[in-house]
């Protein structure tokens, strides 16, 4: 495990994400990519991943390594509550992101480590999943969290991310 963890739940236009430190919490947040809608494919891959990297560099030091949900299609009888009837198509856009974090965190020999969301959540709800997570933090990283959360429809996104990390730090 490297000292400085970057955690992220990839968006196109947001991502969840949780700086961690010697497996501590220590910063996370919901980080806005491009907000034009007119904005398409590859103008948003690389402006996503250059905000959260400049969010995390703002929030400590550079990160060592990068854990990172990598996107996996369900097939429609698998498929839950709001991901119900999406297209799995929209999947390969998110990849590109997931893409760029991986090929930067890489290229300047750092560790990567991707997880499919069964690899590191299982079949569990979020909700189950983040309460769980709220459940391990100490009162001082729960405030770190809070304090990072947007508003209540994104705020999945943090939780997710900050899961994530407790999960690779092995604290979930």
């Amino acid at each position: 495990m490297s000292e400085g963890i970057l955690a992220i739940d990839p968006g196109l236009r947001g991502c969840g994400a949780a700086f961690g430190f010697l497996g501590q919490i220590c910063a996370a947040s919901y980080v806005q990519g491009v907000k034009d809608p007119a904005v398409r494919r590859e103008g948003l891959w690389h402006p996503m991943v250059k905000a959260v990297c400049d969010w995390a560099i703002t929030h400590g030091t550079s990160p060592c390594g990068l854990v990172i949900e990598l996107p996996q299609v369900y097939k429609a009888a698998h498929q839950r509550g709001k991901k119900v009837g999406t297209d799995p198509q929209d999947l390969i856009k998110l990849a590109a992101v997931v893409g760029g974090f991986v090929c930067l965190f890489r290229s300047s020999n750092q560790e990567v480590r991707t997880y499919l969301p069964a690899e590191w959540k299982g079949q569990v709800p979020k909700n189950i999943v983040h309460d769980r997570a709220r459940a391990r933090l100490s009162p001082t990283e729960l405030a770190v969290v809070q304090k990072g959360l947007p508003r209540a429809s994104l705020a999945h996104n943090v939780w997710d991310a900050v899961s994530l990390y407790l999960r690779h730090v092995g604290r979930l």
